[in-house]
């Protein structure tokens, strides 16, 4: 079934569909890589969003998660994944909130904040480097006092803390304060005002 999404020709779709639905675990994984390589807008998210929720191999309901990530990047498909996207921040297995995260890097907006501010606290380091970018996307007043909490200490990993590093520059537009959290704060003091935050 994977081999079938390599040529990306849209008549793979639906087999690679219908072998979502077997029996075999295996046959379910490969046809989610199957659907993550073909890589076409014309895959509907809801057959990866039932494997992806439900599926009882959880490496089935990983590479269904990563194929929806996938299809989250392609034009007229974030309405249709984000709210499967959404089910699966919520995720036992930290690999499907990662791959949940990936798809959210290019359709967050504001209004998507609640479901993502919350896993920059997850107890997983690359969920949390995934929720960074996930949430770098949106901007604005609302995400820049977390990521700069980020910085500080109490965030362990450095790759946690060099992606929340790395999003303020973008967010400031190139300044850097390496890891000084006050010097951020000056930095965003505009921003960071309770007025501009609401």
């Amino acid at each position: 079934a994977f081999a079938v999404g390599w040529p990306r020709h849209p008549e793979a779709i639906q087999p690679l569909v219908n072998a979502l639905r077997d029996p075999s675990p295996s046959v379910v994984c490969n046809a989610c890589l199957g659907l993550y390589v073909l890589d076409l807008p014309e895959i509907p998210a809801g057959p990866l969003g039932e494997v992806a929720l439900r599926h009882k191999d959880p490496d089935a309901r990983c590479n269904a998660a990563l194929a929806l990530s996938a299809l989250a990047a392609l034009p007229g498909k974030a309405e249709e994944v984000r709210p499967i996207l959404r089910d699966l921040l919520k995720s036992k297995d930290a690999r499907v909130r990662v791959h949940a995260l990936r798809g959210y890097i290019h359709i967050s907006q504001e209004r998507d904040l609640p479901d993502l501010l919350p896993l920059l606290h997850d107890p997983v380091p690359l969920v949390r480097t995934a929720a960074v970018l996930a949430v770098g996307h949106v901007g604005g007043p609302k995400v820049v006092a977390p990521l700069i909490g980020l910085l500080s200490q109490g965030e362990t990993n450095e790759n946690v803390r060099l992606y929340a590093r790395k999003v303020l520059q973008r967010l400031s537009g190139g300044k850097d304060a390496g890891y000084d959290v006050e010097a951020w704060k000056k930095i965003f003091a505009d921003t960071l005002r309770p007025s501009s935050r609401t």
